[in-house]
């Protein structure tokens, strides 16, 4: 009778898991879907959709997300981050690997969309887990609009831990950009003459 109630008792708790792990697959399934529509809407640029699904479904104040925010700004739909940010969002919310939207929006070499982010109160220090600044990333893109723009606000050029911005570019090829950041003295003449460049229409 022992034996009975002892191999029941196991059964019960074998069930029990295997609910708990069939609601924590359910879950990452439903994240996955949300992640993919919102890519969706995003990509083509639905901003009434896609800041519906941010406000409905995604919790900004837990760690490791990634967030309509993080899409748009890697993106670089700028009217989209901008419908977005209209809402309650954390425009510092980090991934698992410590990702800002802002540290997105300079690899991908988005000045328009950094601008924002920053404009908005984006940390222009804010250090991911490789050690990668946001400054840093426009470095290794060679993005000279974003650095100038980040030089601008005051973005630090020895603030990353492993590689400054200045060896990335170096190590890259990318004189402009490490003599641009390099020369103290001359980098806000630099800074507004390259932004006048960039946002300056083409005839």
């Amino acid at each position: 009778m022992a034996e009975t109630d002892g191999g029941a008792l196991v059964h019960q708790f074998s069930n029990i898991y295997f609910t708990i792990l069939a609601l924590f697959c359910f879950k990452i399934f439903l994240k996955l879907c949300l992640a993919l529509l919102s890519h969706y809407y995003i990509v083509r640029g639905n901003r009434k959709e896609a800041a519906r699904i941010a406000k409905e479904f995604y919790d900004y104040g837990s760690l490791g997300e990634w967030t309509p925010l993080h899409e748009a700004a890697r993106n670089g739909r700028l009217q989209v981050l901008q419908t977005l940010l209209t809402q309650p969002c954390d425009v510092n919310a980090v991934t698992f690997d410590l990702h800002t939207p802002l540290h997105e929006a300079c690899r991908g070499g988005h000045v328009a969309c950094v601008r924002e982010l920053v404009h908005v109160g984006a940390k222009i220090h804010a250090i991911s887990a490789s050690g990668s600044t946001p400054l840093s990333l426009a470095c290794a893109a060679d993005n000279v609009a974003c650095v100038s723009y980040l030089m601008l606000v005051g973005a630090n050029p020895h603030s990353s831990p492993l590689h400054s911005p200045i060896h990335l570019s170096a190590a890259r090829g990318k004189h402009i950009v490490s003599s641009a950041i390099n020369d103290r003295h001359d980098v806000m003449l630099f800074a507004s003459f390259t932004l006048h460049l960039h946002l300056t229409p083409t005839t």
